[in-house]
């Protein structure tokens, strides 16, 4: 069962990164990009766990402790993510390197364990098959494992303080009435994600409660794991809530930030959060689509758009998004096969193939065209020239 929890939580937490770097619009948000490497991390840690809890580890020695320092790497990911969301933030902050050093120095520490031999490196791991409880009490690196185990204790609850913090703070700010419906969804996402870091602490400090108590605990490996299980399954939750809701990665592009007000005004904003109207860029939108038709250039991307808008690519996904319910691809399908069809009415397929007519209106394939096509208008090309051709015969 536990294998299965963590092979679920790996199988998701894959499939977000995926997402998030590849199949989102919003993977060119800065916050994306850090939620992204928070999971990759994540994903190692359950992935090391599977591999010591499974035995499997034995055929790979050298991957032994190479998860440990990612653990320091978690917490300050998942406070700077927190940060640059919901602070509509583009960029690390000066000092925010000083965040990294814990992981920096573990993987220095545990640098003697990853240049051991293999022949070493396979009995260290046999013999923790054989005591789970070696994972965490043997002296792999310089430092003794209770000063590892002191730092996630200390770690943990300082990032979890900030990143509860940001979110009381944040909620004591009104907002425009518009927007108070997608700040509630994100906001939920965050409570999310800020209860399952406060389960991350609880766990850990539960299973370094029980080495302290009772050090021979360790040969109890369905009792060492629990902890690792709920904190598996904590991440399964969230991955889960991206898939079923991509939206709340887009955060809150619409505020202005604090460094936009300080650069334009003197005045300082406590109560509420200032927030842009996108009423006026969603008609330049629509006219640069109508007027310009961009949609008909096969490689035209998100960016080339939003610098024609002169507003940044996170805002123009929002835009699309809140307003149109789509992403930027099935938005710009909808305009070429708007195309297509006033295309096929002028009669063009009279004299022209359907493929020919495909890549006219910017598609890439003939198969990304028939998808889109059908996605669209609940049929395929052929049949619905046919559908016309029917309808042109009974009028004459």
């Amino acid at each position: 069962m536990g294998e299965v929890i963590l092979l679920g939580s790996i199988f998701c937490s894959v499939i977000t990164v995926y997402l998030l770097f590849y199949r989102t619009d919003s993977n060119q948000l800065f916050s994306s990009r850090i939620l992204g490497v928070f999971f990759i991390a994540n994903t190692w840690c359950a992935l090391a766990y599977l591999l010591i809890i499974s035995g499997w580890i034995i055929y790979i020695p050298h991957f032994y402790k190479t998860a440990a320092p990612f653990n320091y790497l978690i917490p300050p990911l998942g406070y700077l993510y927190i940060r640059t969301l919901l602070k509509n933030e583009v960029a690390f902050q000066k000092y925010d390197w000083l965040h990294f050093i814990p992981f920096v120095a573990f993987v220095i520490n545990y640098l003697p364990l990853y240049t051991m031999g293999a022949t070493e490196k396979s009995k260290l791991v046999a013999l923790l098959i054989e005591d789970y409880s070696i994972n965490y009490t043997s002296k792999d690196g310089i430092f003794p494992e209770y000063i590892s185990r002191a730092a996630r204790i200390i770690q943990i609850p300082i990032y979890l303080f900030l990143q509860w913090q940001l979110l009381l703070t944040f909620n004591k700010k009104k907002i425009a009435p518009i927007y108070e419906t997608h700040k509630k969804h994100v906001l939920k996402w965050v409570n999310i994600f800020n209860w399952n870091s406060s389960l991350i602490l609880v766990s850990v400090v539960f299973l370094f409660a029980l080495f302290y108590f009772n050090p021979e605990i360790g040969t109890s490996k369905m009792i060492i794991i629990i902890p690792s299980l709920v904190i598996a399954s904590g991440y399964l939750i969230l991955s889960s809530f991206l898939l079923l809701n991509p939206a709340v990665l887009f955060g809150f592009p619409y505020i202005i930030s604090n460094k936009e007000i300080e650069s334009t005004s003197k005045l300082k904003v406590s109560h509420r959060l200032l927030t842009k109207n996108y009423e006026k860029t969603t008609e330049e939108l629509l006219r640069h689509f109508k007027m310009n038709q961009p949609f008909l250039k096969k490689t035209i991307s998100i960016n080339e758009v939003a610098h024609s808008l002169n507003i940044s690519v996170s805002e123009l996904s929002f835009i699309i998004n809140h307003k149109f319910n789509q992403r930027f691809t099935d938005f710009v399908n909808k305009y070429r096969i708007e195309f297509v069809i006033n295309k096929i009415e002028d009669g063009f397929c009279d004299k022209f193939t359907v493929e020919s007519l495909s890549i006219m209106a910017g598609f890439a394939s003939k198969s990304t065209f028939n998808i889109a096509f059908k996605k669209i208008m609940n049929c395929t090309p052929s049949e619905f020239i046919w559908q016309k051709n029917n309808e042109l015969q009974k009028l004459s």
